[in-house]
């Protein structure tokens, strides 16, 4: 989230992540607290399908990312993704939204 921002001054600040920063601290807290709750409601087959949805969900999430992030112009030309690569993450999101839409009606 931190690397979304708005340049500020128009100057980038290259900080490296440390584990004080609140966004690493949210990760961790996001790994932690869902598989506690479920075990302490023995709930563990509800915890695996929770972590197979979350990975789903991840990756989708990654394919967006990659055709939005590999497609800007901040990428020098050659490692820019070719139509190829364009054609198989679109055909992914479009599978993964496939799915997730007929799998909620």
């Amino acid at each position: 989230m931190r690397n979304l921002k708005k340049k500020v001054d128009e100057v980038k600040i290259k900080k490296p992540i440390d584990e004080k920063d609140p966004a690493y601290r949210a990760f961790l807290a996001w790994l932690t607290f869902p598989s506690w709750l479920l075990l302490l409601f023995n709930q563990p087959i509800g915890l695996v399908l929770l972590y197979a949805a979350l990975g789903s969900l991840f990756l989708l999430l990654l394919a967006i990312t990659l055709l939005f992030l590999l497609n800007s112009k901040e990428v020098r030309p050659e490692f820019r993704n070719r139509l190829w690569n364009n054609a198989a993450l679109i055909m992914v999101i479009i599978i993964f939204l496939t799915l997730g839409v007929a799998k909620f009606i």
